[in-house]
């Protein structure tokens, strides 16, 4: 299996009509989201940045197959993609049977990209946003993060996709000892804030195009 991330710019109100496209059906396609993102929480009020299309493939020939003929990859392509290698996937969703397995030990030294993509529980919307600000602004902050948006697709889709300079660093982050993050983990797994959630964890590649400032240095990154 493999997955692609697209991230297309784009003002709220386009953003919002084109939340409709998405690939028709079609051989070797096994799943796919249209989103809208916005930048990782710093303070302010929200800002919708574009769309997103989170899709998952039998293979890259399926996946050239579908940029080569579909009406969407024309627009797919003004904006910025990358391919990923699942390597290892904690919890799931019901369209991705077996993703992560068996699982793939990352170079703790290559750079990683990380999907976290949840279906959330209306009732416990407000309680999630509250704990995933604190770790999304830590992650924002980071030093070793190459690229970060947040995705969503309302009223239930709740996500966040990011891209590490490093696998080691990116490990750091997320088992830091009194962090964000782990604190938000600890409150998910009390209560849960899903009723579908999916923490993955992929090697990125085959970068192209532009829409974030650090997309040059992500390039840079998966092609040493």
């Amino acid at each position: 299996m493999l997955l692609t991330v697209h991230l297309v710019p784009a003002g709220a109100p386009q953003a919002l009509r084109r939340l409709r496209r998405r690939p028709a059906p079609r051989d070797g396609l096994i799943w796919s989201e249209t989103t809208l993102i916005a930048p990782l929480p710093a303070g302010g009020p929200p800002r919708v940045d574009g769309n997103g299309l989170i899709a998952a493939w039998r293979d890259g020939e399926a996946l050239d197959a579908f940029l080569a003929d579909d009406p969407l990859a024309g627009w797919l392509a003004t904006g910025w993609s990358v391919r990923l290698e699942p390597l290892r996937a904690y919890g799931g969703l019901p369209e991705l049977p077996g993703l992560g397995r068996p699982e793939r030990e990352a170079d703790p030294r290559e750079p990683v990209a990380v999907l976290t993509f949840g279906r959330t529980k209306l009732h416990r919307l407000v309680p999630f946003l509250r704990a995933s600000a604190a770790a999304e602004r830590q992650a924002r902050r980071d030093p070793a993060v190459l690229l970060s948006t947040a995705i969503t697709r309302p009223p239930r889709t709740v996500a966040t996709f990011s891209v590490w300079r490093t696998a080691e660093e990116m490990r750091a982050y997320a088992t830091q000892a009194g962090a964000a993050h782990a604190e938000a983990m600890r409150r998910n797994a009390e209560r849960p804030f899903h009723r579908d959630q999916l923490f993955a964890r992929f090697r990125p590649s085959a970068v192209e195009g532009s829409f974030h400032r650090s997309a040059a240095r992500l390039q840079e990154s998966t092609a040493a």
